[in-house]
């Protein structure tokens, strides 16, 4: 079996969130639109932040969330979730022991996942490609495939032999 390692970048800012959420403005923000409005083309992101910009001077004071950030409390369980959601469409399962460890048994392929970070056992390269390619099309990847890093362990491929090490801490 080959091993890859993907990670997804800001994982928890790819959490939709399901209930209403308000947050204090943020500081700079009226200046930011304000800027956004004065150098960008006309686009939806124009119109977006002239809306925004109205709001604020009719005294709104806070934002209502549409997606997770990080700090909030439920962060982790809608980044999960929207993950879940994903795997599931690409055919993969999670196991019954571990919600975090799927197969797509068809494929021969185990996927682990770690907050952000996957780790994928696999024999069908091509597959693999076609399941970061799909992913990539939700989430933006950082790839670091055949190259594990993890603390004390690295799992390494060289000339098709896969290999582990790890130091013994005293």
């Amino acid at each position: 079996m080959l091993i890859s390692q993907i990670d997804i970048a800001t994982a928890y800012l790819n959490g939709m969130i399901d209930i209403l959420v308000y947050m204090e403005k943020p500081e700079m923000l009226q200046e930011m639109l304000e800027r956004i409005v004065a150098t960008e083309q006309e686009t939806d992101l124009t119109e977006k932040a002239r809306k925004m910009l109205s709001l604020l001077n009719g005294g709104d004071k806070v934002c209502r969330l549409n997606k997770a950030i990080y700090s909030l409390r439920q962060a982790g369980r809608q980044w999960h979730e929207r993950l879940d959601k994903a795997l599931k469409k690409l055919g993969l399962t999670p196991t019954n022991a571990d919600p975090c460890v799927y197969y797509d048994k068809g494929k021969l392929t185990l996927l682990l996942v770690y907050v952000d970070d996957i780790l994928i056992a696999y024999r069908d390269e091509a597959n693999i490609r076609r399941l970061e390619e799909e992913l990539a099309k939700n989430f933006v990847i950082r790839d670091r495939t055949h190259q594990v890093l993890s603390g004390d362990r690295s799992i390494s491929k060289q000339k098709g032999d896969t290999s582990l090490t790890s130091r013994i801490h005293s």
